[in-house]
């Protein structure tokens, strides 16, 4: 018996979107260009408009066992798609901008016998106008690919099989997935010397890549080809799979695939120990799947380059206690995580040399405070990507169907490790939100259904690299005019598509910048409007605040409102942009919250505004602390003071435990209005409590201590007589704002008129 070695492992992990199996491991190719900015706390509503054309031909290839015809229609951002289910007449809508004209390139694929066979068009380039219909037929005389697999000693499991000529010479590419059969017909594009390859899987698991033969194939005709294979068994392999998590799970799927095959050979529930028999002895891959908490968790383990060997069983065994990542995912701006219908975060094993190595592990977070718990067997993570849900079934502007994956690549180089039974805590993440409405309409005032958008974005960091990637797909209701998008911050371009007259079209795609806490509403082709102040969710303490900010359009601005009052505007004199003007105009602020809606209307009555909130609170009143605070000359009762010598005046204020000195500013320090000249803090004076002014020792508490300029004093208390008792102020305020005030005396003394 062979046991594998899991530490062994080479293989990466896995890059490939598997969706069927609930979880996301990297994030697909996008175009980057021309996104637009989602930012937090802020709501958009774009519009996106269909100018509708029309393509319409007929599909006749021979009279297939047709299951669905699959026909997309791309001119640049603009594409449509259809999907008749038999042969005879179609027609596709698409996208026009109003007044023109586009070239639509027409791609399709027939299938056939159960989604069994495909037959892929040549491309072909027909010219739509605006309203207009063009014609475009798929005519085609099919020829057939015939043939068996003849076998000795084994017997086919499954095939697929290519028929392939793309070349000046001609077309042809066709395609056909088998099951236990060993007779084969499909039909493709009559040609010559068109190349027929593929792969067959045997009884015995092993895959056999067929090698590449050529035939010729004339309409109506079948081109015979067969493959031959000598299959004598001998002593099969099997594989014993051990798993162990040593904690609850529901259960485990088991997936063994021939190493390399694009297919798994077998797939096994089971509980945690499971037999793959009747082997060809050969090289192997096992992927499993773990659920737990209800199959609302998971862990993902793919194990690589298992050799099996004649007449022997090799043994996988994964027995791992594993550690637990916790934290809590929040989310903040227009949504919050009470507002997901799920939220997922994901962590992705590294380095060969750990259990941890070509592992996934995705945890539900609670939807009420976020927490969520990630279980990880041993070894060095990354975790860098979370997905969240949002669907409000009620329909209506409430209606929301929204998914958002973020893939935070400033964390894709950061790992952390864990131990068996080891909880790292306190992981938190947190995102802000924005959402866009993006609203439908048909130029010719048809009827569409199923709204729904994608969005794409990036962010970038100073060199270049990718910071982010973004990816949101939402959809409306079925009769509505509307999509509501929830987005993390960042530059999206999002794409509109509908059902029309059949079709699967995109109505275009939509570039909107947000500004956080701001809602606008935009009309196509309408002004744009930018408020430059005040910034959205500021507080304001005056009662009256100056809107400022810009708008532009091509046809020219007509008219600026701020809270349904028109404003005066003037040219920028912008070089850059010619149609640009400024405007100002003052408000007035009510107690609370208040709405500041601007909105710029441009000569065609087109407008676009802006929805911002901004609050006014009433400054309270300033909070003082007075008492015996201050000491003018500590260990002196009389405190003299000759107004006739220079020097400094040393004063203290007394710290408390009512009073921290730490927290004065000592910019705001004044006594009878003059700045101190320096200032210390130590403890040095303490309280006269007993009426002895015996005040120069400690107490425990930090002093204030301060020099005051002589002369500059005097010139603040003159005219006063030898001998006269005055009071001196002293105000200062601490860091929150709060103000110190106290007094104390001091005796005039003015020895230079000869006084004693």
């Amino acid at each position: 018996m062979h046991t594998l070695d899991i530490f062994t492992f080479r293989k990466a992990l896995l890059t490939a979107s598997i969706v069927s199996l609930g979880f996301i491991t990297q994030p697909i190719p996008i175009n980057a260009e021309n996104l637009v900015e989602i930012l937090p706390d802020e709501t958009v509503d774009g519009s996106v408009q269909l100018t509708p054309g029309y393509i319409a031909g007929t599909v006749d290839i021979g009279g297939q066992n047709i299951s669905r015809i699959d026909l997309s229609a791309t001119s640049g951002e603009y594409l449509a798609k259809l999907y008749p289910t038999a042969e005879g007449p179609y027609k596709i809508t698409v996208n026009v901008p109003q007044g023109s004209s586009l070239d639509y390139k027409i791609s399709g694929i027939t299938w056939m016998d159960n989604y069994q066979t495909r037959m892929f068009f040549q491309d072909k380039a027909v010219r739509v106008a605006e309203g207009g219909t063009s014609q475009l037929d798929y005519i085609i005389d099919s020829g057939y690919v015939t043939g068996q697999f003849l076998t000795d000693g084994c017997s086919i499991t499954r095939s697929e099989l290519w028929a392939v000529r793309n070349d000046q010479g001609g077309f042809s590419k066709a395609t056909t997935k088998l099951g236990a059969a060993n007779y084969f017909r499909f039909p493709v594009q009559p040609n010559s010397n068109i190349k027929v390859y593929g792969q067959v899987q045997l009884s015995t698991g092993k895959t056999v890549n067929l090698t590449e033969k050529y035939i010729d194939i004339l309409p109506g005709q079948d081109g015979v080809i067969n493959w031959n294979f000598t299959c004598v068994p001998g002593d099969l392999s099997a594989i014993n799979q051990q798993i162990d998590y040593h904690m609850d799970v529901d259960y485990h799927y088991s997936y063994l695939y021939n190493q390399g095959a694009g297919s798994p050979y077998q797939i096994r529930q089971h509980q945690g120990s499971v037999l793959f028999d009747n082997l060809a002895p050969d090289t192997w891959r096992l992927y499993t799947t773990t659920y737990w908490n209800d199959r609302q968790n998971l862990i993902t383990k793919n194990f690589t380059n298992i050799e099996t060997f004649a007449g022997q069983t090799t043994d996988v065994i994964f027995d791992e206690y594993p550690g637990f990542f916790t934290g809590k995912l929040s989310l903040t701006g227009t949504h919050s995580i009470e507002d997901t219908s799920y939220a997922h975060i994901y962590a992705y094993g590294q380095n060969a040399l750990f259990p941890s190595y070509q592992t996934t592990s995705r945890a539900l977070a609670d939807n009420l405070d976020g927490s969520y718990r990630l279980a990880l067997p041993y070894g060095e993570y990354r975790q860098y990507v979370t997905a969240f849900a949002f669907f409000n079934p009620e329909q209506g502007v409430d209606y929301q169907n929204s998914y958002m994956y973020m893939y935070d690549y400033s964390k894709i180089n950061e790992t952390f490790f864990i131990s068996s039974d080891q909880v790292i805590p306190d992981n938190d993440i947190g995102y802000e939100t924005g959402a866009a409405i993006i609203k439908f309409s048909r130029a010719d005032g048809g009827e569409f259904t199923s709204p729904y958008i994608i969005a794409r974005s990036y962010s970038y960091n100073e060199d270049n690299t990718t910071k982010s990637f973004a990816y949101v797909h939402s959809r409306g209701y079925a009769t509505a005019d509307r999509v509501t998008m929830i987005g993390f911050p960042g530059t999206y371009e999002v794409e509109a598509w509908a059902d029309v007259d059949g079709s699967l079209t995109t109505f275009g795609k939509v570039e909107v910048e947000i500004v956080s806490g701001v809602e606008k509403i935009i009309d196509i082709g309408g002004p744009v409007v930018d408020v430059t102040n005040p910034a959205a969710g500021a507080i304001f303490t005056e009662e009256t605040i100056l809107v400022t900010g810009t708008a532009t359009d091509e046809s020219g601005v007509a008219a600026i409102t701020v809270n349904g009052m028109e404003v005066e505007f003037s040219s920028t004199n912008n070089p850059e942009d010619v149609n640009e003007v400024s405007f100002t105009v003052e408000i007035q602020l009510v107690e609370g919250e208040n709405t500041i809606i601007t909105t710029a209307t441009d000569i065609s009555a087109n407008e676009s505004t802006d929805n911002r909130t901004v609050s006014y609170e009433i400054p309270e009143p300033v909070q003082t602390q007075s008492g015996g605070l201050l000491d003018i000359k500590p260990g002196s009762c009389k405190n003299p003071f000759n107004v006739v010598s220079k020097g400094v005046l040393p004063v203290v204020l007394l710290g408390s435990s009512g009073l921290d000195i730490n927290t004065i500013d000592p910019a705001t320090i004044t006594l009878q209005g003059v700045a101190p000249l320096r200032y210390d803090i130590n403890d040095v004076a303490a309280p006269d409590v007993a009426d002895n002014c015996e005040t120069d020792h400690e107490d425990g508490y930090d002093d204030l201590v301060l020099k005051f300029d002589s002369k500059t004093m005097v010139d603040m208390i003159s005219n006063v007589s030898h001998d006269a008792l005055v009071t001196l102020s002293f105000s200062a305020f601490t860091y929150d704002g709060n103000e110190i005030v106290a007094e104390d005396h001091v005796t005039i003394i003015k020895k230079g008129k000869g006084k004693k």
